[in-house]
């Protein structure tokens, strides 16, 4: 795809175009010094300086399949399955939103497997939209069912799926409630103050074991269940890539990805660190753009974080 030169950000992106990265030292404004005793380097178009930007996704998702306010940046998924799978591999999101690991997935060639329990239409609409193109079609295969990640291994064995099959499991962890409120971004945006669904309704959020509605230790025990649940699935040597942005709490980043990594970590000795990449955040959301401003002291999180474990 032809590049847009005069665009701040590389906002056309080819839909199997290599992405690039700069692997020197981790950039000084990010966040947070830990897991990052092997950095893998950080996302950017070295060769046109500038980065890359999620407004590409526009260009081969579809813009119909219905409203989610944060959409899996897809540089992150693409990255992982560029670095970590060949053609042929089976790459598994549990939680997979708006398809978006299948979506590359099968535009890469390998195969790829999803499970969600709320937005099972913009998931399915993301990834027949791939099929519809007139060029660069889709090579890979893929699975998807509407269903609960908490359940992960009864899905994967009643579809076929065998122990010791899955090359990559690639999640943007569900936030979790804080306070009162959710964390999850749908549920801010599309749910009146009665607590009645708004002007979308491809969707229903209330489900129960959402991921976004629980706070603490509920919350706690269904990331286990879920990322437990995929391990006995994991080829020995494949990666499980977490990526998060964290968020800010308190005038403080907080360090979902480190919570994350540690729960996961402490609760096996079948997984190990590999490794550390990020990708800045672009375009900056709004809150990036006003809470430096009002609190320059606070380093706040600007970057999607990818942390990598291995099955041994």
């Amino acid at each position: 795809m032809k590049k847009n030169l005069k665009t701040k950000y590389d906002n056309n992106i080819g839909i199997t175009e290599k992405l690039l990265s700069r692997n020197k030292t981790v950039p000084k404004d990010y966040h947070c010094d830990c897991y990052l005793d092997n950095y893998l380097g950080e996302i950017y178009n070295t060769v046109e300086n500038r980065y890359y930007s999620q407004r590409a996704r526009n260009n081969y998702y579809d813009k119909k399949a219905g409203t989610h306010l944060a959409p899996g940046h897809f540089l992150g998924y693409r990255w992982a399955i560029q670095n970590f799978t060949e053609e042929g591999d089976w790459v598994l999101d549990p939680t997979v939103g708006t398809g978006t690991a299948i979506v590359e997935a099968i535009n890469h060639g390998r195969n790829g497997a999803g499970i969600e329990l709320e937005f099972p239409e913009i998931t399915k609409a993301n990834i027949d939209h791939q099929f519809k193109r007139s060029h660069d079609l889709p090579t890979g295969d893929y699975f998807f069912t509407q269903g609960n990640a908490k359940h992960i291994e009864e899905i994967l064995k009643g579809n076929g799926f065998e122990e010791n099959s899955i090359q990559l499991v690639l999640n943007g962890t569900p936030y979790p409630t804080l306070g009162s409120t959710s964390s999850d971004a749908p549920e801010r945006k599309n749910f009146n103050k009665d607590g009645s669904i708004g002007k979308n309704n491809t969707f229903d959020y209330n489900i129960e074991d959402n991921f976004g509605k629980k706070k603490g230790e509920e919350y706690w025990d269904l990331i286990r269940e879920m990322y437990m649940g995929c391990i006995p699935f994991m080829k020995v040597g494949g990666k499980m890539v977490i990526l998060i942005k964290d968020m800010i709490r308190n005038k403080e980043p907080y360090l979902l990805h480190k919570m994350i990594i540690d729960e996961i970590l402490n609760s096996t000795d079948e997984l190990k660190y590999y490794g550390t990449y990020l990708h800045k955040h672009i375009p900056p959301t709004l809150f990036m753009s006003t809470y430096s401003k009002r609190f320059p002291e606070v380093k706040i999180p600007i970057y999607q974080t990818g942390i990598v474990l291995e099955k041994i």
